[in-house]
């Protein structure tokens, strides 16, 4: 990931969590996974919260999108569109599957070589 990518990987999962946390109530199960696929390393992050509409999952990762169901939610509607220049940039994907009433799920996709550049700490 290069120069500060650590700070980079760490800012994405940070971002994913802590929207979780905030954008759901509390006593929430959040679960963090990893899976090699192929040459493709896959990260989720999944809550069994309120879930998201499929209208606000298609403009999640737009610039200033403030989906949250909470009318006092505090943020710039930036994180998610921060944490997909990030993944982009590092050749991956990252996306969304969520469900009303059932949770959500986020998720990112790296390439081996990247996620492993991060783990060496970008030597």
């Amino acid at each position: 990931w290069g120069i500060g990518s650590r700070l980079s990987g760490a800012t994405v999962y940070q971002n994913l969590i802590a929207n979780a946390l905030k954008h759901n109530p509390p006593r929430l199960t959040l679960t963090l996974d990893a899976q090699l696929e192929e040459n493709w390393i896959r990260c989720t992050v999944t809550d069994d919260g309120i879930g998201i509409s499929s209208e606000q999952c298609d403009k999640l990762f737009n610039p200033y999108f403030r989906g949250s169901q909470k009318p006092k939610s505090v943020g710039l509607g930036l994180g998610l569109y921060l944490c997909q220049q990030i993944i982009q940039a590092h050749g991956g994907e990252i996306g969304v599957q969520s469900q009303i009433g059932e949770g959500t799920t986020f998720w990112f996709t790296l390439p081996v070589s990247e996620a492993i550049e991060e783990f060496r700490g970008g030597e």
